[in-house]
């Protein structure tokens, strides 16, 4: 779930000193819709849609086409050191650049610059 939006608004009357004021938090849910009603009702309204939060992309690692061996779905940090070389040698056959197959596979990328010169 996405976090949600923190509108804050500090309203001081004219001519009062700054400690006389009112503090409105509120805080609202992506995609939410916001009206504030400024001035005389006889003026228009001022409203503002609240943004939806963009969703991260998807992981390397959760691709739905990985092979088997390059174990779907796992982060890098729990791989064996066969199933990240795994992952280098798809990285490297899908033309990926080193610093994308070094967080792919979770090593550095002179490991994998190591494993492409032995090809």
């Amino acid at each position: 779930m996405a976090e949600p939006v923190i509108v804050t608004v500090d309203y001081t009357p004219p001519g009062a000193p700054s400690t006389d004021r009112l503090h409105l938090e509120l805080h609202a849910e992506p995609g939410a819709r916001l009206t504030i009603h400024l001035g005389t009702p006889a003026q228009p309204l001022t409203s503002a849609d609240i943004p939806a939060q963009p969703q991260p992309e998807p992981s390397d690692w959760d691709l739905p086409s990985l092979p088997a061996d390059c174990v779907p779905g796992r982060t890098p940090e729990l791989l064996t050191d066969a199933q990240a070389h795994a992952r280098i040698q798809y990285g490297l056959s899908q033309g990926w650049t080193q610093r994308r197959i070094g967080e792919f596979a979770g090593r550095s990328a002179t490991i994998v610059n190591r494993v492409k010169k032995k090809k």
